[in-house]
């Protein structure tokens, strides 16, 4: 959980660093309208349906990265994710699956489990707090604050336990509340909310009004036009598109202080009349989701605070392997002789238990 909680932290770049030829675009002025990117990634693929365009969000929308347009193919539970050339249309490659990155992102939140994993992480999180806890209560008599590499192998390991363990001990403690909150957070945001007397801020399903099937539908551009007006100085990041006769746009905006990477600010836009059908606002949602659903999770992934706490979420989920080895070896090294002893002993009591013989028949 440390390592895959270390990588989360920078598992955007990460991706984009390994993959560069999926990513990585010649800005050439203005970028073509979604309307001709969904087209030459329909007219590769004639078969599979557009579901959603991601508008270089995960990189921050940056102009010399990629768009993601992806795709739903048949016999494909999970869709395909196809990068293209937002400036002249080339489809730069393709991607099965989730990829790795959110391989690592799902294996960390539920360990690819769904609900039952969702809980186990949950538990290890409360674990984690109670150790940072206890950890401290145990180093608070001695203050050891010092690492010497010319001592022993057991005294270096004490000394790593211990030193490493107090400096990381306030972080520890941040992200396992942290990661507790994420698992209740979509419980306690809302009852929050409703004490404070705000309205719902759960988000519906995105249904049109319906028309009849001769109704032309708007394009992307104009769902994500309609939705930036109804969201105003937030960016369009990511655009889910209907499926049916009955679903509408699904918009997803950020603004600029938004530390979550797609943003939390939403809009609902019926695909017939452009109508904004629902809408959200990361600077107007209340309270408990606010903090209890957005806020917490980017404090959970060291996105909150720039990039010295990035880092330090990183230091953090390293921090755990090492502890996790060197606290059972110094638990190992004073216990080692009692529990050998008692091994002995049984060995020795088994070995002189006088044994009988059957009585003759």
């Amino acid at each position: 959980m440390g390592i895959t909680g270390a990588f989360l932290a920078y598992e955007y770049e990460l991706d984009r660093a390994l993959n560069p030829k999926l990513f990585r675009v010649v800005t050439r002025g203005d970028r073509l309208l979604l309307t001709r990117l969904v087209e030459a990634v329909q007219v590769a693929n004639p078969s599979a349906k557009i579901s959603a365009i991601d508008l270089a969000a995960l990189a921050e929308n940056r102009r010399d990265i990629s768009y993601q347009i992806d795709i739903l193919e048949k016999a494909h539970v999970e869709p395909t994710h196809v990068f293209i050339d937002p400036y002249t249309a080339d489809i730069l490659g393709r991607r099965e699956g989730p990829g790795f990155p959110a391989l690592i992102h799902e294996f960390h939140s539920n360990l690819l489990l769904g609900k039952p994993g969702k809980r186990i992480t949950t538990i290890l999180s409360a674990g984690m707090v109670a150790l940072a806890i206890s950890g401290l209560v145990l180093w608070w008599p001695r203050k050891l604050l010092r690492i010497s590499f010319r001592s022993s192998a057991a005294r270096l390991n004490f000394d790593l336990h211990n030193t490493v363990g107090i400096c990381m001990s306030l972080f520890l403690l941040l992200f396992g509340v942290t990661g507790i909150g994420v698992y209740l957070a979509d419980s306690l945001a809302p009852a929050i909310d409703r004490m404070s007397g705000a309205a719902n801020q759960h988000e519906p399903a995105v249904y049109s009004q319906g028309a009849p099937s001769a109704t032309p539908t708007i394009s992307a551009d104009a769902a994500a036009a309609i939705a930036a007006k109804v969201v105003p100085g937030a960016q369009v990041t990511y655009i889910n598109l209907p499926q049916s006769p009955r679903d509408g746009y699904r918009v997803r905006l950020k603004f600029r202080e938004d530390r979550q990477t797609l943003g939390r600010s939403y809009a609902h836009v019926d695909q017939y009349s452009g109508k904004v059908l629902w809408s959200q606002s990361t600077r107007e949602t209340a309270a408990g989701t606010r903090y209890l659903k957005f806020w917490n999770r980017e404090v959970h992934n060291g996105t909150a605070f720039g990039v010295v706490f990035q880092l330090s979420a990183v230091v953090t989920g390293l921090a755990v392997p090492l502890l996790a080895i060197t606290g059972p070896v110094i638990w190992w090294r004073k216990n080692r002789g009692r529990l050998l002893g008692k091994m002995r002993h049984a060995v020795a009591a088994e070995s002189s238990t006088p044994t009988y013989a059957s009585p003759a028949t």
